[in-house]
C-alpha cells in the first residue's frame, strides 16, 4: 500500500512541477509583468524596480525560472499588482479557506446524499418512487449550472427574501469586528467536520444494532443531538452572532451546489448497486436469510462504492474549476472570484498564485481520494 501511495505522490509532483513550468513560459511569453505597474499611480517607481529584482526579470530566462521555482518552495509571488501593497501569500490564505470549506463541503455533503438515496433507489427499482427521484436526478445532472445558480437566488432571495443573493457576510455588522471574518468561517466549517465525522460514527455503531427501530433511533437520534451540541457551543461563544451572519450568507450557494452534485452520485450508486446485487455472494447472503438492510447495507453498498468514490475525484475537480464562475454568480470572496478579477486587471503575481494554488487543491484532494480508494479496494494495495 505504501508503495502504491509513493508511486501516486511522485506522480502528482510531476504534473504539478509541469504546471508550473507551463505556467512560468505562457507569463514570459506575454512580455514583462510589471509593465501595468508604471502605469499605476499607488504604486511608486522602486517598488517596480524591487519586483523586478525579486522575480528576477532583468536575468537571462533560465536563471529567471529558477529564481521562480525557488520563490514557490518559499510561497514568495511578491505583492499584488491590483491589490499593492498586499503580499499575494497573504491574499491567497485570505481568500483560499473560502473556496475549499464551501465547494469541498458541498462536494461531500452532496455525495453523502447521493450514495444514501442511491443505496435505497436501488432497493425501489420498479416503484413509482424510484422513477419520480430517478427523473429528478436526471434533471440535476443535466441542467446548465450557472442557470441553476441564478433560479435559486431568483427564487430565494429575491422572491421569498429568505437568503442574502451574494457576498460572504454583512459588511455593517462586522465594523469593528473582534473577530477575523475567515477564523469564523472556519469555525463553522470545523463545527460541520464534527458533526459529519460525528454522524458517520454513529451511523456504523447503530448498523451493529439488530433491532431496526433501534438502529434508526440511534442514528438519527444521535446525529440530530450532536447537530444540537454543536450549534449551541458556537451560538453560545462570542462568535456566536457573527458565526450566524456568514452561515445565512453561505446556506444557499452550499445548498445549490449540494442540488447539482448529488444527482450523480445518486444515479451511479443506483447503477453499482443493481450490477453488484447480481454478484454470487450477495445471493448466498440472501439464502442464509440475513435482513434485507443487513445485505444492502453491509454487503452491497460497500463494493457498489468503489466507482463512486472514483467518480468523486473527477467531480471535484469539476466543483473547483467551475468555482471561478461561480464565485462569481454569488460574489463569493474566494480564489475563483480573485483570479477573475487578477487576470482582467492584468495582475500577474496574483493570477501565477491562484493558478498554482489549484494545482496544489487538486493533488492533494487526489492523494486522499486514493487513499481512501486504496483502503476500500484491496486488490490495488500491492
Amino acid at each position: 500500500m505504501i508503495k502504491v501511495l509513493a508511486s501516486r505522490l511522485g506522480q502528482m509532483l510531476f504534473v504539478l512541477w509541469l504546471l508550473v513550468t507551463v505556467v512560468f513560459f505562457v507569463v514570459n511569453v506575454a512580455g514583462d509583468p510589471t509593465e501595468n505597474l508604471a502605469l499605476d499611480p499607488n504604486v511608486p517607481p522602486e517598488a517596480r524596480q524591487m519586483q523586478i529584482e525579486r522575480l528576477g526579470l532583468d536575468r537571462p530566462l533560465w536563471e529567471q525560472y529558477v529564481i521562480f521555482l525557488g520563490n514557490l518552495l518559499q510561497a514568495d509571488l511578491g505583492f499584488s499588482f491590483s491589490l499593492y501593497p498586499r503580499e499575494v501569500g497573504d491574499i491567497l490564505i485570505e481568500r483560499l479557506p473560502r473556496t475549499v470549506g464551501l465547494f469541498l463541503g458541498a462536494t461531500l455533503l452532496g455525495f453523502g446524499f447521493g450514495f444514501v438515496i442511491g443505496r435505497r433507489l436501488a432497493w425501489w427499482r420498479g416503484t413509482l418512487r424510484e422513477h419520480g427521484v430517478t427523473v429528478i436526478g436526471v434533471f440535476l445532472l443535466t441542467v446548465f449550472p450557472i442557470w441553476a445558480a441564478l433560479v435559486m437566488i431568483w427564487i430565494f432571495s429575491f422572491e421569498l427574501g429568505l437568503f442574502p443573493s451574494r457576498g460572504f457576510l454583512t459588511p455593517a455588522l462586522w465594523r469593528g469586528a473582534p473577530f477575523p471574518s475567515n477564523q469564523v468561517f472556519m469555525v463553522l466549517v470545523g463545527g460541520l467536520t464534527v458533526l459529519l465525522v460525528g454522524g458517520i460514527m454513529l451511523r456504523q455503531a447503530a448498523q451493529r444494532l439488530d433491532n431496526p427501530r433501534m438502529r434508526t433511533f440511534v442514528s438519527l437520534g444521535g446525529i440530530a443531538g450532536l447537530a444540537a451540541v454543536v450549534l449551541a457551543a458556537i451560538g453560545a461563544s462570542p462568535m456566536g452572532p457573527y458565526a450566524a451572519n456568514i452561515a445565512h450568507h453561505t446556506i444557499l450557494p452550499t445548498g445549490t451546489l449540494v442540488l447539482l452534485s448529488f444527482g450523480g452520485t445518486m444515479l451511479l450508486t443506483r447503477t453499482s448497486m443493481l450490477e453488484t446485487m447480481q454478484e454470487d455472494y450477495v445471493l448466498t447472503a440472501r439464502a442464509k436469510g440475513l435482513p434485507e438492510s443487513t445485505v444492502r447495507n453491509k454487503h452491497v453498498a460497500r463494493t457498489a462504492l468503489l466507482p463512486v468514490v472514483a467518480s468523486l475525484m473527477l467531480s471535484l475537480v469539476a466543483v473547483l474549476t467551475g468555482s471561478i464562475v461561480f464565485e462569481r454568480v454569488f460574489s463569493w470572496p474566494g480564489i475563483g472570484l480573485t483570479f477573475i478579477e487578477a487576470s482582467t486587471s492584468g495582475d500577474v503575481p496574483l493570477t501565477i498564485g491562484v493558478l498554482v494554488s489549484y494545482g496544489v487543491i487538486f493533488m492533494i484532494t487526489h492523494f486522499l481520494l486514493d487513499v481512501v480508494y486504496t483502503y476500500l479496494d484491496p486488490r490495488i494495495r500491492y
